[in-house]
Protein backbone atom coordinates (compact mmCIF):
# COMPACT_ATOMS: atom_id res chain seq x y z
CA UNK A 1 0.00 0.00 0.00
CA UNK A 2 1.15 3.52 -0.78
CA UNK A 3 -0.02 6.68 0.95
CA UNK A 4 1.29 10.18 0.24
CA UNK A 5 -0.05 13.11 2.27
CA UNK A 6 1.13 16.69 1.76
CA UNK A 7 -0.31 19.58 3.79
CA UNK A 8 0.14 23.27 2.99
CA UNK A 9 0.79 25.69 5.85
CA UNK A 10 -1.51 28.35 7.30
CA UNK A 11 -0.30 31.00 4.82
CA UNK A 12 -1.46 28.84 1.93
CA UNK A 13 0.53 27.29 -0.85
CA UNK A 14 0.16 25.12 -3.92
CA UNK A 15 1.40 21.57 -3.38
CA UNK A 16 1.90 18.86 -5.98
CA UNK A 17 2.74 15.18 -5.65
CA UNK A 18 2.69 11.90 -7.46
CA UNK A 19 4.52 8.66 -8.02
CA UNK A 20 5.89 6.57 -10.84
CA UNK A 21 6.45 2.84 -11.30
CA UNK A 22 9.19 1.75 -13.70
CA UNK A 23 9.26 5.27 -15.15
CA UNK A 24 5.51 5.41 -15.81
CA UNK A 25 3.45 8.06 -13.99
CA UNK A 26 0.74 6.24 -12.05
CA UNK A 27 -0.94 8.97 -10.02
CA UNK A 28 -0.59 12.72 -9.57
CA UNK A 29 -2.50 15.37 -7.70
CA UNK A 30 -2.40 18.88 -6.31
CA UNK A 31 -4.01 21.05 -3.63
CA UNK A 32 -3.89 24.73 -2.78
CA UNK A 33 -4.91 27.25 -0.16
CA UNK A 34 -4.39 27.55 3.57
CA UNK A 35 -4.00 24.05 5.01
CA UNK A 36 -4.69 22.50 1.60
CA UNK A 37 -4.33 18.71 1.78
CA UNK A 38 -3.16 16.44 -1.03
CA UNK A 39 -3.73 12.73 -0.40
CA UNK A 40 -2.77 10.00 -2.86
CA UNK A 41 -3.42 6.35 -1.98
CA UNK A 42 -3.05 3.14 -3.91
CA UNK A 43 -2.88 -0.54 -3.09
Amino acid sequence: MLMLVVVAGPDGAEVHGGYTVDGVVVRTGSASGPYGVLTITDS
